[in-house]
């Protein structure tokens, strides 16, 4: 009964929401309580896999923006500090759904490497003119499902943490590394570095050098889709991981009032730490707008449908 009233009667929604930090600042620790500032978001929609690309001085927030009526995400950008909090702007469309904007900068140009992997392949964009208008360069991988793709620096290259998942099973998935040719718009030298046999994998955001340390970030799933975030050591030479810690609900302190159940995306950028959090809300009107969608009555549609649908092992999504 109570997981046919979830799902009858019950949303499940993202925020992000962001802290100041020392530039240095260690990674959270289990038990101990962080304040964070939630971000609102505009009526009848979500914000969630939040990066972000600026300045002390002017703070951009890059992110998963889903009109909830549609069912569409974009890629949505907005700026948020110092003490700004503008409108989400729609900053690039795809045909289906997108996601994870990893953000990066190469030879003075703004790059981004978003999640498609209803295109079942790994693109690469451009920013023409910052922050919001951006164009295709291309496919960088194809005829793979990899959600989350995560560029890095090593060694003064440009490489990339790929999460491929197989399609009949997802959790059966591995973790590659390859070279990213911006040139030429290719992803090289591809080598594997783990694999999985459960919902453990999946990057949650960007890689981060403290201590000499090349850390990790990743968004387990077993239990729910988005239950926390954990930290791993990847030592690259010999392929190998030690988890180091992990954020969970319980740890972080929003300054806004909600039902707040999960995160799965940690950044940080300069001064600035940015997390998403899963919220649970009563939604009377779920099954309502859920027929008009189905029906696609008055702008209500189904947009966001994946064309992938695995066959078993199938990952509990709260949305």
């Amino acid at each position: 009964m109570n997981k046919i009233l979830k799902k009858l009667f019950f949303s499940f929604t993202w925020e992000c929401a962001y802290r100041i930090i020392k530039e240095d600042e260690a990674l959270p620790k289990p038990g101990t309580k962080y304040s964070y500032k939630v971000l609102s978001n505009e009526p009848g929609f979500w914000s969630a896999d939040p990066f972000l690309f600026g300045t002390n001085n002017r703070m951009y927030l890059f992110c998963e923006y889903t009109d909830i009526k549609k069912h569409k995400s974009v890629i949505g950008v907005r700026s948020i500090f110092p003490d700004v909090e503008e409108k989400t702007d729609n900053a690039y469309e795809f045909d289906g759904h997108t996601s994870y904007p990893a953000v990066f900068s190469f030879q003075g140009t703004v790059y981004m490497i978003p999640e498609t992997t209803y295109d079942r392949n790994i693109q690469l964009l451009k920013c023409i003119q910052w922050p919001k208008k951006w164009e295709k360069v291309g496919v960088l991988l194809g005829n793979i499902f990899a959600p989350d793709t995560t560029p890095f620096i090593d060694k003064g290259k440009w490489k990339a943490l790929i999460y491929s998942v197989n399609e009949t099973d997802s959790r059966k998935s591995k973790l590659l590394i390859g070279n990213i040719d911006i040139g030429n718009c290719k992803i090289t030298d591809i080598v594997e570095i783990k694999s999985y046999d459960n919902h453990l994998g999946r990057p949650g955001g960007n890689c981060i050098y403290i201590e000499d340390k090349f850390i990790r970030v990743v968004q387990p799933g077993n239990r729910i889709y988005g239950e926390k975030i954990e930290f791993y050591a990847l030592n690259l030479e010999d392929k190998t991981e030690s988890k180091l810690g992990e954020l969970t609900i319980d740890d972080i302190v929003p300054d806004k009032k909600g039902n707040y159940i999960g995160t799965h995306t940690f950044n940080r950028f300069g001064n600035v730490e940015i997390i998403d959090l899963l919220v649970k809300k009563f939604d009377f009107f779920k099954i309502g707008r859920y027929i008009l969608q189905k029906l696609r009555l008055f702008g209500y549609d189904l947009g966001d449908k994946r064309k992938i649908n695995y066959s078993k092992g199938k990952q509990k999504d709260a949305v």
